[in-house]
């Protein structure tokens, strides 16, 4: 029997090429628990189709809903084959789910993926009294969406084997290494907390085996820490540290990681940048207090200058983003967010603004919601809009967005020069609307821009 696994992204965007961790933490697992090894993943639908896999899982975020569904279409159409769907959007919003998919994951999908599996190989299908009897997921019996008991989280991590990276071999950047999974923070526009529930690392034993495992077996000279939140602690970048220096990782590799403004201090600074950290990623979001309250970000304007100074005086090359149309941003606060852009551009490597775009089940989409009764029923609607803002016109909320990126086409001749580059990004909505923002998302782009 063969598994094919396929990732719902935009094929027209260059930038998506982003390493699918999750799908490769889930075929290792099922290699290591099931001894089921016939997996392929793929981001091309065609050999997908070509490969003849007896059971397909889609793994998609909100943003990429519609082409998870014409995905799912078209499965269904050439082949008769169950369709399993998961990823951050079905854990967010397990019932707006795909006509054309049988099964919804919701959550950690590893031990989920290895139960439905175990079903199918024994009974060739998925009858629903069966089905009912697996915990976290969704799926159709007739007409009406089950939902079973929710999938207990997977103690301790280390039970999961590292990715199985063999199954993308040379179809990446970047590798990308997760040391925890979840963020202990809830900032209000962030699914990270809904999608992991709780904040959970791997011990350092098992990143060292994988770093081992990257660096002296497979020669990568470039890695990066993919969590969503890698410098959690000045105790935890020490661990890493550590592991780092005893290893001498640090005269092969070098490393970009994912800090926060509040917990970010000039002690863990020096850590990164004798592990050869040379690109540090860091969600600043706004200049204005105010909106960092609304976002519960947990750290302030004064914060954020202390990041900026600390990189700049360690030569860590400073990558941040910015969110742009909160509900409650006024003009006076998008034009803080400018003057702290162009005060620090010749501190900063390269930013990025988003339009604020909100998940289900966080604070921002319970705000947004709790103003238009009725409307969370619109899921794409609200996901496809371009400015929340209560104060902010489309033409003012543009207007401002356009000045930021002056800013950084005047210090980055490349973005300037390369014309056709910056008309697809536009057209794209890639420059505006970057889609997840994380680390991970981001990093084609930057890599791309920071080497010319």
């Amino acid at each position: 029997m063969k598994l094919g696994f396929i990732t719902a992204t935009d094929p027209k965007n260059p930038f998506n090429k982003i390493e699918p961790s999750g799908l490769l933490y889930m075929a290792s697992y099922l290699e290591k628990y099931l001894n089921f090894q016939d997996v392929i993943i793929t981001e091309d639908l065609e050999r997908l189709l070509e490969e003849k896999p007896d059971i397909v899982g889609i793994s998609t975020y909100t943003t990429y809903l519609t082409r998870a569904t014409e995905i799912a279409d078209i499965i269904k159409e050439e082949t008769s084959v169950p369709v399993i769907i998961g990823g951050p959007h079905v854990t967010l919003y397990p019932e707006y789910l795909p006509e054309s998919c049988d099964i919804g994951v919701i959550g950690e999908g590893e031990e989920t993926m290895l139960e439905l599996l175990e079903l199918y190989l024994k009974e060739k299908s998925f009858e629903p009294h069966e089905l009912k009897k697996i915990h976290g997921i969704i799926f159709k019996e007739d007409s009406i969406r089950v939902k079973t008991q929710p999938r207990e989280l997977i103690y301790p991590l280390d039970r999961i084997p590292p990715p199985k990276r063999e199954l993308v071999e040379n179809s990446f950047f970047v590798p990308s290494i997760m040391t925890s999974r979840g963020c202990p923070y809830r900032c209000a526009f962030c699914a990270t907390s809904q999608v992991w529930k709780k904040f959970r690392m791997f011990s350092s034993e098992y990143v060292a085996r994988e770093m081992v495992s990257l660096i002296d077996k497979d020669n990568f000279n470039k890695i990066e820490f993919g969590d969503d939140l890698f410098a959690v602690s000045t105790e935890r970048v020490r661990d890493i540290h550590d592991i780092v220096i005893k290893n001498r990782f640090h005269e092969k590799t070098v490393f970009y990681v994912n800090v926060r403004a509040n917990t970010f201090n000039e002690e863990m600074c020096r850590l990164l940048k004798e592990m050869n950290v040379t690109k540090v990623f860091v969600g600043f979001e706004s200049g204005s207090d105010k909106i960092l309250k609304f976002y519960n970000k947990k750290q302030t304007v004064e914060d954020n200058q202390r990041v900026i100074d600390l990189c700049y005086k360690y030569d860590l090359a400073l990558i941040c983003s910015f969110i742009a149309g909160a509900p409650v941003e006024t003009k006076e606060d998008i034009r803080k967010t400018y003057d702290f852009i162009y005060k620090n551009s010749d501190k900063i490597a390269s930013f990025v603004v988003c339009v604020l775009q909100p998940y289900p089940g966080t604070e921002v989409w319970n705000y947004i919601i709790s103003r238009e009764p009725g409307k969370e029923q619109n899921l794409l609607e609200i996901m496809n809009r371009t400015n929340f803002s209560e104060h902010l016109s489309d033409a003012q909320l543009g207007y401002y967005i356009n000045k930021m990126y002056n800013i950084e086409c005047l210090r980055n001749k490349y973005l300037c020069d390369g014309l056709e580059l910056a008309n697809y990004l536009l057209k794209t909505g890639f420059i505006l609307r970057p889609e997840h923002r994380s680390l991970s998302d981001l990093l084609p782009f930057i890599n791309l821009t920071m080497s010319h």
